[in-house]
């Protein structure tokens, strides 16, 4: 990543980098501790728990667990995406050969029971695709062309998790009916900004058995009705809905979830500051985000301002191939609207999990001066956003941010901070 050459603007990469690593205020450790004690699953009893972890996050939180329950833990299984110890890596973002292999994994895990007296699942974003087990006769290569599909129409997480839940012996709560102990609990770190924890993980501890009229209609929105996949996906799912039963003694509670870090984005934006915006919660399209961006832009003031959203901006890609991820494109698609700012404006886009689709890529920014330093540069900014091929732009600006397995799963922080700016001591990029 390099920064602005002029100072003023430098200050407002500086901030905004400041204001994205809000995140490391959020305590894992104390939310865990704090659900467990919630659900009355701390104290003096000697249980054994049988801990399942599913997700990006699941290695942060096995060691939440551990460090809440203590000798209590007995048997563990963690499903993630990046190797560590006594984790089993699924692929991530399309399911494959190891994802199949840990849903079979993690289903055996279930199946051969033990002396606890409590399942606690932690459950982060990812799980959908780290770990899957397809009911017949839909496939593994089947759940991969439903993620292409949504991603070509720009469907939002809980339209697709919906439908890969129909087709799951996992999701949907379909995984409950494996668990042998007493009783059973979900911890659920969400990253859904809109629709809730309970689609996380395709809802992997949440009863959701939908009709067929339900599936058709999913599948018409993913543009796959009448065809022979959406064919098997219904046959699928009255297989799965035939053969369902909820478990008996089951909770849900949330971890921590977006809102959480959009709070304490812009509590770290005032402290600098700036008077700070909640744009809410992000879905749909990035344009549609432009266009909330320009028109507060247009009419604030004039002093220092921060624009904060959470959340996921779904572009419509089509059959493009380019690369690129959520904030790259977002934030090559605002640098018009922050050239018509008149005065010294700054987005950021960056991803909780460390990773904007792109390995070593955790978002991106842009600048009021990137399309003109584009055009001197002889970058075609609109051929890029037009082929969703945004990534090659923002290397050869300079507005790459590095990224890596962060331990969070809380969306994306969508941020504008405009001039005049206020210094920070923060100088360094969110890792």
């Amino acid at each position: 990543m390099e920064s602005p050459s002029d100072p003023t603007r430098a200050r407002l990469l500086d901030d905004a980098l400041a204001i994205a690593r809000s995140i490391e205020r959020l305590d894992l450790d104390d939310a865990v501790a704090g659900r467990l004690a919630e659900a009355g699953a701390l104290g003096s009893s000697r249980e054994g728990v049988d801990l399942v972890a599913v997700g990006k996050a699941a290695p942060e939180l096995v060691r939440a667990a551990r460090g809440a329950l203590g000798a209590r833990v007995a048997r563990v299984i963690a499903i993630g995406e990046a190797p560590g110890e006594g984790v089993l890596v699924g692929d991530h973002p399309t399911p494959g050969a190891r994802s199949r292999l840990a849903g079979d994994r993690l289903l055996e895990f279930l199946d051969a029971g033990g002396a606890s007296g409590l399942t606690l699942f932690l459950v982060s974003g990812g799980a959908s695709s780290l770990a899957v087990a397809p009911v017949a006769p839909v496939g593994v290569a089947d759940l991969a062309t439903l993620v292409e599909a949504a991603t070509s129409r720009g469907l939002d997480v809980v339209a697709l998790n919906r439908l890969r839940a129909a087709v799951s012996w996992l999701g949907g709560g379909a995984v409950l009916a494996r668990v042998r102990t007493p009783d059973s609990l979900a911890l659920v770190l969400s990253d859904v900004a809109v629709g809730g924890a309970e689609w996380v993980g395709s809802g992997l501890t949440y009863d959701y058995r939908p009709d067929d009229a339900e599936v058709v209609t999913l599948l018409e929105t993913a543009g796959l009705a009448g065809s022979a996949l959406g064919a098997r996906v219904r046959e699928a799912a009255a297989t799965r809905r035939g053969a369902l039963s909820p478990h008996p003694r089951h909770a849900n509670r949330v971890l921590l979830e977006p809102g959480d870090w959009r709070a304490a984005a812009l509590e770290a934006a005032a402290r600098l500051g700036y008077r700070a915006v909640d744009l809410g919660p992000v879905e749909g399209p990035p344009a549609r985000l432009v266009d909330r961006v320009a028109a507060a832009l247009a009419v604030d003031g004039g002093g220092p301002l921060c624009l904060v959203g959470v959340g996921e901006a779904t572009p419509v890609v089509g059959g493009a191939t380019g690369r690129g991820g959520r904030a790259q494109e977002w934030c090559a698609l605002v640098a018009t609207a922050l050239a018509r700012a008149g005065r010294p404006t700054l987005a950021l886009g960056y991803a909780s999990d460390g990773r904007d689709h792109e390995a070593g890529v955790g978002g991106a920014w842009s600048d009021d001066t990137t399309s003109a330093r584009a055009t001197r540069g002889g970058l075609d900014l609109a051929g890029a956003l037009a082929h969703h091929d945004t990534h090659a732009l923002h290397a050869a600006l300079g507005q790459l941010l590095e990224g890596g397995h962060t331990g969070w799963n809380l969306c994306d922080l969508y941020l504008v901070v405009a001039g005049p700016s206020t210094p920070s001591a923060q100088k360094s990029p969110p890792t």
